[in-house]
């Protein structure tokens, strides 16, 4: 006869989990990180936190498009982050992906009007910068 788990026992488990994933992402330890996060997101998709957190590790292993559909989705439910949208602006512009980083600069220039936010400062320096890598290209031609 199979035991229950005691009441309490999978969401402490998913607790610990989420602590070790964070901490191995905080100290390098990726693969950890990975190992840990993507059970613990899977069992709660709600953890803003640990959704970052793998989001974070799928990105520092290369898996760009994954970790920023992740951020995109949370980004659904917190709509007004400004440093979540200036984070998945920087990457999509890596990615070369401008148009989409131009609407969440954009989002983040109208959470942050005055520039008081350094994510909102973030954006305009982004911004910027796309402005003079399309002026530098259109120069070539």
């Amino acid at each position: 006869m199979a035991m229950k788990p005691k009441p309490g026992a999978l969401t402490e488990k998913v607790a610990q989990l989420r602590a070790q994933g964070l901490a191995a992402l905080g100290r390098g330890d990726v693969p950890a990180a990975l190992a840990s996060l993507k059970i613990v997101t899977a069992l709660t998709p709600s953890d803003g936190g640990a959704q970052r957190g793998y989001a974070a590790a799928l990105i520092r292993t290369n898996k760009h498009k994954e970790g920023v559909a992740i951020l995109k989705k949370l980004v659904e439910t917190e709509p007004n982050d400004i440093e979540l949208h200036c984070v998945i602006a920087e990457l999509l512009t890596t990615m070369l992906d401008h148009m989409t980083a131009k609407q969440h600069l954009e989002r983040c220039l109208a959470l942050d009007p005055k520039g008081t936010n350094p994510h909102g400062v973030r954006a305009r320096i982004l911004i910027r910068r796309m402005q003079n890598q399309l002026e530098a290209q259109l120069g070539k031609k």
